[in-house]
């Protein structure tokens, strides 16, 4: 993983999300778990969570336009990283009981090429990847405020654009992925359950004859 500074994250203690997860407990516990009351947002939580959101979102769009043909993985996942922090900086700059609010590259930047599913985030020293036309290309990154984690990411092939668009496979996957977020966005909401919404993404990636990946 690409070394960056500030780049980890201080648990917040009073953060309803620092909750056990199914790595860490017992299968016998989960029903426990999942019959917890979901504590509510506060607004300075909510407020944290939207800016991390919009910094997130904001370098991804900015890092969209830079992924073409000749540039290096690693550039990119740098310049991604930085810009994280530069955004960082503007916000939440009150300390809080004498101490700076912390902040900082929840996870970092990753540019994933064709078969390369996730998680590419290459040190200095390792291969140069440049990118090609034609090239599948996933970019995810995430930021935190206080613990509080926004995670985007954006798929897209280099040099197609209206009237140019991707085809075959990898048009088949990029309109699958498509369609099962759409599909997800509007499963969440009261009442339904987590395996609805994966039955849904299972169902759109069968009719495009794609296989989901499992996160």
């Amino acid at each position: 993983m690409q070394q960056t500074q500030n780049s980890s994250i201080i648990s917040n203690p009073d953060n309803p999300c620092n909750l056990k997860t199914s790595s860490n407990v017992s299968s016998g516990d989960r029903s426990k778990i999942a019959d917890e009351p979901i504590q509510e947002l506060s607004e300075n939580a909510l407020m944290k969570y939207k800016s991390a959101g919009t910094i997130a979102n904001d370098v991804l769009q900015k890092l969209v336009p830079l992924c073409s043909e000749g540039k290096s993985a690693l550039e990119i996942c740098q310049t991604g990283d930085s810009s994280i922090l530069q955004h960082l900086e503007g916000v939440f700059t009150k300390k809080v009981d004498g101490k700076p609010i912390s902040k900082g590259i929840a996870f970092p930047t990753c540019v994933n090429v064709n078969n390369t599913i996730c998680h590419y985030s290459p040190l200095k020293s390792d291969p140069v990847v440049l990118l090609k036309a034609g090239d599948l290309v996933k970019i995810d990154l995430g930021v935190h405020i206080d613990g509080y984690i926004a995670v985007c990411a954006q798929t897209f092939v280099i040099g197609a654009q209206v009237g140019c668009a991707a085809t075959g496979r990898q048009g088949d996957v990029i309109l699958a992925a498509h369609a099962a977020a759409y599909a997800a966005a509007s499963l969440l909401k009261p009442g339904n359950k987590s395996q609805d919404v994966t039955k849904a993404i299972s169902d759109i990636a069968k009719a495009y004859n794609c296989t989901p990946v499992a996160g």
